[in-house]
């Protein structure tokens, strides 16, 4: 049989072994600190993907107003609740400022992360400086752009077929303005064949834009006017 000594000794032991592996895990992760929340991180925040989103940054030309709201947005941030990557956050606010920015009217989802505020931040900066709106579409890596062509639209359809050098490519054709589509409000679109359109706005860089991403270019158009069919 142990004595009561001997078992007092025993549960002493574990009771500072205990309260020394608390300490150790207090100073891991201190209260406040990134390092807390590291366990709740995405994969996409961990050390490694720091290339990662530097990379996405480099390829995302922006306007330096929405770099600097991005950046004012990240320092406005507890510690506790930021990602190491800034470019992450940037990447993310600016991509929501480009969408609020060309659809002031639109919405977004209710979840207040960085993309949120980043459409907020381009809807109230597109409002406040509708004499920017060049400037700004230019910053984000779209031309001023005229063309001619077929539009085709329905369902999610809206396939603008140019003519000339850029034949043979499919546009994703949105509004950039609230007059952009008034003309076809008391236009009947045939499902076969589309309409003829001359349309002014800005174009995308190359990629894949559009339902399914099946499209070469999306177009935000500020001004679109029927053509009639000879």
């Amino acid at each position: 049989m142990h004595s009561i000594s001997s078992i007092s000794c025993v549960v002493s032991v574990l009771v500072l072994c205990v309260s020394c592996d608390k300490k150790h895990v207090e100073n891991e992760f201190p209260k406040g600190s990134k390092r807390e929340g590291s366990l709740i991180l995405g994969e996409d925040d961990k050390p490694h993907y720091a290339g990662y989103w530097k990379l996405k940054l480099d390829k995302h030309p922006s306007p330096r107003e929405a770099i600097q709201q991005a950046d004012a947005y990240f320092e406005s941030l507890p510690y506790a609740q930021r990602t190491p990557h800034r470019d992450k956050v940037r990447v993310m606010f600016l991509d929501g400022f480009f969408f609020g920015f060309v659809d002031p009217e639109g919405g977004v989802g209710e979840t207040h992360n960085e993309e949120w505020h980043g459409f907020q931040a381009g809807k109230a900066y597109r409002n406040g400086n509708p004499a920017k709106l060049k400037d700004t579409m230019e910053a984000f890596g779209y031309i001023a752009t005229e063309a001619e062509g077929r539009w085709i639209s329905g369902f999610e359809t809206s396939l603008f077929s140019p003519l000339g050098v850029n034949s043979g490519q499919r546009w994703w054709l949105e509004g950039l303005t609230d007059t952009a589509f008034e003309w076809a409000k008391d236009t009947t679109i045939p499902d076969d064949g589309g309409i003829s359109i001359r349309v002014i706005g800005y174009l995308s860089p190359k990629g894949q834009y559009g339902h399914l991403n099946r499209y070469d270019h999306e177009l935000y158009a500020t001004t679109i006017t029927k053509i009639r069919d000879d």
